[in-house]
């Protein structure tokens, strides 16, 4: 009988042993994940981001060819002395 008390408190203790390296390593799995996770999200930030400054740009380049491609309105020392307001009469 007292092999059994042994045996017992063996099994006890291998039981208790494995179920805290398996608790354990899901932990690290899981804050393992959390980490990949905030990583993305980093990236995603950063891509999102740069998408948006290189649309502004565009935009930007976009105003200015339009703004190049238009007549230009009449300098101001051109329509002083003209009562039509730079118009053809």
């Amino acid at each position: 009988m007292p092999l059994l008390g042994v045996r017992a408190f063996a099994a006890g203790v291998a039981v208790g042993w494995i179920g805290r390296s398996a608790a354990g390593s899901t932990r690290e799995a899981l804050v393992k994940v959390i980490v990949e996770g905030h990583r993305a999200a980093h990236d995603l930030r950063r891509t999102v981001g740069e998408h948006a400054e290189w649309i502004e740009d565009l935009m930007a380049e976009g105003r200015i060819r339009y703004q190049e491609s238009e007549p230009s309105a009449p300098a101001e020392d051109e329509t002083e002395g003209d009562v039509s307001g730079g118009r053809a009469a």
